[in-house]
């Protein structure tokens, strides 16, 4: 039978156990609290500026020698601000797949209104905004009953993509490896919030010489470097020098831009592997005091999508 000196002893040890493990519930490291919070600053996702054809537009079947219209509805479906890709010129859409001579319509549309984001306001999100564009194509005289054409309809944009998360500066690591009281950790990964964009940052590596990040081309088309003339409005004039390339704009360490830090600023993004990393030299250490950070980072790029359908002219007799 236990002695009342057993049973108060274990009492004892059980009463400090319950201690430590509520303070252990309670107090939760500076870095993640904070990183909890980043984490609703945007809805997320990978879309951007999405496109569609209007239902019926183009129809089913035309005939030869009438109008008939193509329409492409155009949504903001990401948390990106449309970005400029050739003077006041924000993206254009290009008709593929018919001679649009032959046609007698104009072979692009180009887009010269902003079209705004959707954003997160509370726990709700308010939709992106909408435009549209459209053709009046004349079909032509065919040989035969009938005749299908293929129609592809290729977008491309200026768009952007921005990324935040929490970093640790401590004055030593003495804390970190004896494993005693500390705010947050500079060895690890750091969690990411994204906004809704075809190119994604997913993860940040952090270590006492700087930031390893890696970024991953999650929509369904490709990036190009945002430099382009496009003197033509063609998708051809995206060339191997831009193609599948995006822009670092800024990295900044709260008010501080550590960009000219980071490895590159004109970012290639194998297509092949559909992601890639880059890092950003800071010294982590040696800080006056321990304290937690927002890193946050800005990409820009062009971004080209596309979507198709067909159609069918039919004959008519004089």
């Amino acid at each position: 039978m236990a002695t009342k000196e057993t049973i108060l002893k274990l009492s004892i040890v059980l009463f400090f156990g319950l201690v430590v493990a509520m303070s252990g519930c309670v107090s939760q490291p500076k870095q993640q609290q904070q990183q909890q919070q980043l984490s609703k600053t945007f809805v997320g996702g990978t879309k951007g500026l999405e496109l569609s054809f209007l239902e019926g537009q183009p129809p089913a079947q035309v005939i030869a020698g009438t109008e008939f219209p193509i329409t492409i509805r155009l949504v903001n479906d990401g948390e990106g601000a449309l970005q400029k890709i050739t003077g006041d010129v924000y993206g254009f859409v290009e008709i593929q797949g018919i001679d649009t001579q032959s046609f007698q319509t104009d072979r692009y549309k180009t887009i010269t209104e902003d079209i705004t984001p959707k954003k997160k306001v509370g726990n709700s999100t308010v939709p992106g905004g909408m435009a549209e564009l459209t053709w009046t194509p004349t079909a032509p005289k065919i040989t035969g009953a009938s005749q299908d054409y293929p129609l592809l309809a290729k977008l491309i944009y200026g768009y952007k993509t921005t990324a935040v998360g929490v970093a640790c500066l401590k004055q030593n690591l003495i804390a970190q490896a004896t494993g005693g009281k500390e705010l947050c950790k500079i060895s690890g990964t750091i969690q990411v919030a994204s906004s809704s964009g075809p190119i994604q940052v997913t993860s940040i590596e952090e270590s006492p010489s700087g930031f390893q990040i890696k970024i991953k081309n999650s929509g369904t088309g490709y990036p190009f470097y945002n430099s382009v003339e496009f003197k033509d409005y063609k998708e051809s004039e995206i060339n191997t020098t831009t193609k599948n390339y995006v822009y670092l704009s800024s990295v900044k360490l709260g008010d501080e831009d550590i960009t000219n830090n980071c490895t590159s600023r004109k970012i290639y993004i194998p297509p092949s592997a559909g992601e890639t990393t880059f890092f950003c030299s800071y010294k982590t250490t040696g800080a006056a005091a321990e304290v937690v950070k927002q890193l946050t980072i800005e990409l820009t790029y062009g971004y080209v999508n596309s979507i198709q359908t067909k159609f069918t002219v039919l004959s008519y007799e004089e």
